[in-house]
């Protein structure tokens, strides 16, 4: 099979890309990113409506304004499982920022890959959640300790 994001037609119909087009897609969608994370809480909303958005550019920019906000939260879960390539893609991205930037953890990446099917989304998904919900639990296990007598 031919990876989408590289260009060459796919087997189901779904659509192929230049690598111009990626790169215009994803300019489009870093800048409404970055507007949406500078203002992060007057913004929450905005992102949170742009998961569902028609539009995929929305959808990418909303998984990397969760990103840049080191937002891991359900909405960017679920982005990993978006029939777009590109929205997969760029939620797996924001996933890896988070990882590298919150958690100091560089070399973390539990997919999905390029060319992944819905079950092995769902299971990328499964396993980010499960990765940042440990975290979180390690850091406050080391934050909050008992009081030694």
């Amino acid at each position: 099979m031919v990876n989408p994001l590289r260009g060459g037609a796919r087997n189901n119909g779904e659509p192929t890309y230049s690598q111009a087009e990626i790169a215009q897609s994803a300019r489009i969608a870093m800048k409404m990113a970055k507007t949406l994370a500078k203002e992060k809480e007057t913004n929450k909303e905005l992102i949170d409506v742009s998961v569902k958005s028609a539009d995929f550019h929305h959808r990418m920019a909303a998984a990397w304004a969760y990103g840049l906000t080191k937002d891991n939260n359900n909405c960017l879960y679920s982005l990993l499982s978006d029939k777009h390539p590109l929205v997969s893609q760029a939620a797996r991205e924001a996933c890896m920022h988070i990882a590298r930037v919150k958690f100091s953890d560089p070399d973390v990446d539990f997919g999905p890959m390029p060319n992944s099917d819905g079950i092995e989304q769902e299971d990328a998904a499964t396993l980010w959640q499960s990765y940042f919900e440990g975290k979180v639990k390690q850091r406050n296990s080391t934050t909050i300790s008992p009081k030694k007598k």
